[in-house]
């Protein structure tokens, strides 16, 4: 599968997140990649669907953070833009 992603500018914390079918990638604006595995597409269509006015970091915390086994990754992977 492709990997998808997601512009998360509009974020205070977070970058961007890139996703390849199970695992999702969440670049944070302070450098630091972690990479969480087994994510379903359900979650990243979450971050796609987002409303303007809603937190990408509450989305963040309420659908990845704790829920899935992560890594830390060294450097950003380049990818395709998703364009939605």
């Amino acid at each position: 599968m492709e990997r998808r992603k997601f512009d998360a500018s509009r974020s205070s914390n977070i970058g961007s997140i890139e996703y390849d079918g199970s695992e999702l990638l969440v670049e944070f604006k302070k450098g630091s990649v972690y990479a969480y595995s087994d994510v379903p597409k359900e979650v990243f269509d979450a971050f796609v669907n987002l409303k303007d006015s809603e937190s990408i970091g509450k989305l963040f915390r309420e659908k990845v953070l704790g829920k899935y086994n992560y890594r830390k990754v060294s450097s950003p992977v380049a990818i395709k833009v998703h364009k939605s």
